[in-house]
């Protein structure tokens, strides 16, 4: 059985790699809610990921799916709540 979701286009940051791409939620939830429901698990899935390094921002990976683990992750924000600032 299939259950439909939300996808909602994500930056990740960790120590060393600022990561793009998508996380799936239940339609209607929120990301945090979904962010410590995988804190249980220890991975968040992400796909359409786009992996940069943080020194540079020098794209170093793409790829379909990864799993990240949640203990590296210090900032998760919604692409569509970034507002570019001069």
């Amino acid at each position: 059985m299939k259950v439909e979701k939300e996808a909602i286009e994500v930056i990740v940051l960790t120590q060393f790699y600022k990561i793009e791409g998508i996380v799936h939620i239940l339609p209607g939830g929120r990301l945090t809610d979904f962010i410590t429901a995988r804190t249980i698990e220890n991975f968040i899935p992400v796909t359409d990921a786009k992996v940069y390094s943080t020194v540079d921002n020098k794209l170093l990976y793409e790829t379909g799916f990864m799993n990240l683990n949640t203990n590296f992750v210090i900032v998760i924000l919604p692409k569509k709540d970034i507002k570019e600032v001069s």
